[in-house]
This record gives C-alpha cells, sequence and structure tokens, in this order.
C-alpha cells in the first residue's frame, strides 16, 4: 500500500502492515531521505497501530512542509537580494556600519581558510548559540526529559528501576552543567563527564541517560545536533569481539549441579539457558501462569518486559523436560528464585568444574542470556525470529552474535542437554 504527501512537500513514502510473532499487526513507515551534499538514507519506523501513525505522518507532513516554506522564503529573499546589487560583493546599497560588519566577518572567514558562502552558515550559528539557542539550559531539558518519563512511568509504561536511574544519571551531570545552555555543550564536556567514573558499566549508562535527554531537546528544536552522538566514552576499555557463552559442557555441567545441589531453582536456571528470558525484570517477576507446557511457549507480559511488549519464547523440547520435573501441584506463584542460592550454586559449578577440567569457569553479566541467544540464532539463521524472542532489535543481534564462529556441533550439542537421570 502506497501513500504519497503532497508535491509540496516532496515526501514520498510507503506504508506495510507487519504481524508479530504474538499475533499483533504492527505498522512500518519507510521512506528514501534526501539531503543536500549527502547520499540518500534509507529510513524505517514503526508503530504499534494504525492510529499513532497517522499521527506521526500528519505531524512529520506539517514539519516537512513548513521546512519547506522556509527554505522557499529563504531562495525568494536571496534571488531578490542579487537583483538589487547586495551580495557580499557590492554591497553600497546597506547602511555604512553594516557593511563594514559584514566586510570585517568576511575577514575572519578568509583569514582561518574560508569562503565568503560561509558566511550565512557562520550567522545561523552565531543565532543559535547567542540568541535563539540562549533560551534553553541544560537544565530545562533535563526538567522536560524527566517530566515525559514520569508520565510514562505513572501510565505502565516505564519500570520504576529505570526511571530512577535515568533521573540519579541526569541529576549528576545537571550538578556540573544544569546552568549551561544547552548549544554550548562540546562533545569534550560530554566525555569528561562520562569517562570520569571508574565504572565501565556506569560510563555506558551515563551516555545512554544523556544522550536521551539530548535527543528529546533535539526533537523539540531546541538542539540542532545531539553532541554525545560523536563522544568517546561509557563502552569498555577493551571491548570484546562478542558476548561470553558457555559451552555446550558447561551448560550441562551447571544444570547438573543445580539438579543435585538446589533442585527447586532448575526451572529459573533451565528458563535463563534455553529461553533467554532477563534475569531480573523477566524471569525474576515470571510466574507460572505464563509458562504454557501444553502450548510450549512462555509468555513474557507487558508488565515485566525491558521493551513494555508483550512477548512468547518457544519451549524447546529440552526445556519442557526440565520443566516437567517440577511437580504439578508446585507450578504456582512466581518461579522459585533465591539470589543467595543462584550465587551458591554458580560458585559451586566453577569450583567443580575447575577440579575437573583444570580450567578457570568466568562467569559473566546475562552469560545464560547470551548462551540461549547465540545457539538459537546458529541453529534457526533467523535473526529477526531469535531478535524477536529475546525482546531486543535485530541490530543487537547483529552486534553480538550473528558474526560468531561456532565450533562444529557446538549448537547441535546445547540443545541435547536433557535432565540426568
Amino acid at each position: 500500500m502506497k501513500n504519497a504527501t503532497p508535491a509540496r512537500s516532496k515526501w514520498a513514502f510507503n506504508i506495510r502492515p507487519h504481524t508479530l510473532a504474538s499475533g499483533h499487526t504492527a505498522f512500518r513507515i519507510q521512506w528514501w531521505e534526501h539531503e543536500a551534499g549527502k547520499p540518500r538514507r534509507h529510513v524505517c519506523r514503526q508503530f504499534s497501530s494504525r492510529a499513532c501513525l497517522d499521527a506521526f505522518i500528519s505531524e512529520e507532513t506539517a514539519r516537512r512542509a513548513h521546512a519547506a516554506q522556509v527554505a522557499k522564503r529563504e531562495e525568494t529573499l536571496i534571488r531578490a537580494a542579487q537583483r538589487r546589487g547586495d551580495a557580499a560583493v557590492d554591497l553600497l546599497n546597506i547602511p555604512p556600519a553594516s557593511r563594514a560588519a559584514v566586510v570585517a566577518a568576511l575577514e575572519v572567514i578568509r583569514a582561518a581558510g574560508g569562503t565568503p558562502d560561509l558566511l550565512l552558515p557562520a550567522a545561523k550559528e552565531y543565532a543559535r548559540n547567542h540568541l535563539s539557542g540562549a533560551l534553553y539550559k541544560v537544565q530545562d531539558a533535563i526538567d522536560a526529559h524527566l517530566t515525559q518519563k514520569q508520565a510514562k512511568l505513572d501510565a505502565g509504561d516505564l519500570a520504576a528501576k529505570t526511571f530512577a536511574e535515568r533521573r540519579q544519571y541526569l541529576t549528576d551531570f545537571s550538578k556540573e552543567y544544569g546552568d549551561a545552555l544547552l548549544s554550548s555543550v562540546r562533545v569534550e564536556d560530554v566525555e569528561a563527564f562520562i569517562s570520569s567514573h571508574p565504572s565501565r558499566y556506569v560510563r555506558a549508562a551515563r551516555r545512554r541517560a544523556i544522550s536521551a535527554c539530548f535527543n528529546y531537546a533535539l526533537k523539540k528544536g531546541w538542539i540542532e545536533q545531539n553532541p554525545v552522538e560523536r563522544a568517546d566514552g561509557g563502552e569498555p576499555v577493551e571491548k570484546k569481539d562478542a558476548v561470553e557463552i558457555l559451552t555446550p559442557s558447561q551448560a550441562a555441567f551447571l544444570l547438573d549441579t543445580v539438579q543435585k545441589t538446589a533442585p527447586k531453582m532448575i526451572p529459573y536456571f533451565a528458563i535463563a539457558l534455553f529461553a533467554g528470558l532477563r534475569p531480573q525484570g523477566e524471569l525474576g517477576k515470571l510466574t507460572w501462569e505464563n509458562i504454557d507446557l501444553d502450548g510450549k511457549r512462555i509468555v513474557v507480559r507487558r508488565a515485566t518486559s525491558k521493551t513494555h511488549k508483550e512477548r512468547p519464547v518457544p519451549i524447546s523440547p529440552n526445556l519442557a523436560a526440565f520443566l516437567a520435573l517440577t511437580p504439578e501441584e508446585e507450578r504456582r506463584g512466581l518461579v522459585a528464585y533465591s539470589r543467595h542460592t543462584a550465587r551458591r550454586v554458580i560458585l559451586t559449578a566453577a569450583a567443580d568444574w575447575k577440579r575437573a577440567t583444570g580450567k578457570e569457569w568466568t562467569w559473566a553479566q546475562d552469560i545464560m542470556r547470551h548462551t540461549r541467544q547465540t545457539y538459537r540464532l546458529e541453529v534457526t539463521k533467523n535473526a529477526a525470529l531469535v531478535a524477536e524472542e529475546g525482546g531486543h532489535s535485530v541490530s543487537v543481534l547483529g552486534e553480538h552474535y550473528v558474526n560468531r564462529i561456532l565450533p562444529k556441533g557446538d549448537a547441535d550439542a546445547f540443545w541435547a542437554i536433557y535432565p540426568r537421570a
């Protein structure tokens, strides 16, 4: 289905309905973006309902129409100035003081290696930074951004922990830059703040929070670019090519340890390994009522999903076998979980593994989830499917999993892990 806006906005787009694995229909809009002096760029946006999509189209059409009017008005003014002889080379028709100012500005640009055509962009930047751009400070953007997030929190569309962390990191940033003009914040300022914390996880979280705030200001038209996008920092000092995962032998060894030392935790570890739910927000709040053994699926509800979208995750045959170990009368309420017990199981497995093999076993963050996603992608070869099951984007999947080279047979061995007799 193809729709096109009026010719004056020159915006042609395609709309296509997209059925998700959950059965819900989303709507995608795609178009080619053309910008002067840049290669054309393909843009795709997805909306949960047609009403949301229509609202976006209406707003974007109005924005483009306004931009076209501004560009046309500027072009008309330039042509009129050229007809009057008001070009930079012929300044006789403007007051002497203005003429002297223009000539002086041109000399400054030439001395720096520029050309006369840079005078207009320079004037626009000055106006943005010292005139119109002076209307908003960093604290203004932080307050407005957090107000928006508070509304999402109140509506149940944002986790309380996520909001608290966002507020904390932005509060820290405002202590140093709250009184600064939004347009005056430099890339160097952002880099200095992000890198000042010793923890790589906090650096990454700071980067996400500040970038989200500046993106909010960008959409509001308060700034023209997000300085965080060009800033270094927030990444681990030694960025690994791929996430850490368990080998099939380690996964089997871990589940053996669970069976022997903490049988009530079998569902938790099995779901983490073979369904890949996030360990705290999703798996830590999972109830047996959302585990459909007959339908062979686990439903991650909107209230517990990190992305605030409901999604089904398939129950593999070996996961079903592990879940069946829990007596039916105990399949009520939350899936059994104890942070202390889980830690004890992991430390015991690591120690026993070292005694048995002589090799260290380093436990990494979200290693069970990463293990599942890696081996699932290997057997399905379907990035979109695995990303949807995992509750993240295809780009995240591509960054961490797609190009991983696994030993031959590892994926099959992983999905062949069953409870010990």
